[in-house]
């Protein structure tokens, strides 16, 4: 199912209430933060990099940035689920904190790239 005017995370809510009949999906609040945070990084890595280079750089530090405190509420809710589990870890969690920190290297990745003199430095020292 393909839908259409999904262009931010409220948009993906109001689709879940649509689905729901109406109801407000019962969600964990830490959950649903660290899922819009990464919902709002993965929009900004899919932007267009042909930009100027300050801008591809501050697009990049907000995914950045978005991701980290994606990554600390991922580690909070993994240290809550142990807790209450009694468990060491979930794959899950482990799986979804891989990705999240991948992501982070991509936007990290980008910035590099974007940067001309940061480019050239590494280029001359690959060489």
């Amino acid at each position: 199912l393909l839908q259409r005017g999904v262009v931010n995370f409220r948009s993906v809510l109001g689709l879940l209430r649509t689905a729901l009949d109406g109801n407000e999906p019962k969600l964990d609040e830490l959950a649903l933060e660290r899922s819009r945070l990464r919902s709002d990084a993965l929009r900004l890595l899919g932007r267009d990099l042909s930009r100027p280079c300050e801008e591809v750089l501050q697009i990049m530090a907000e995914a950045e940035g978005a991701l980290t405190k994606a990554i600390d509420l991922e580690m909070r809710l993994a240290a809550k689920g142990a807790e209450a589990s009694s468990s060491s870890s979930s794959p899950v969690g482990g799986a979804r904190l891989r990705e999240l920190r991948m992501l982070r290297g991509r936007a990290r990745g980008r910035c590099a790239l974007a940067d001309h003199a940061a480019r050239s430095a590494h280029a001359d020292r690959a060489l």
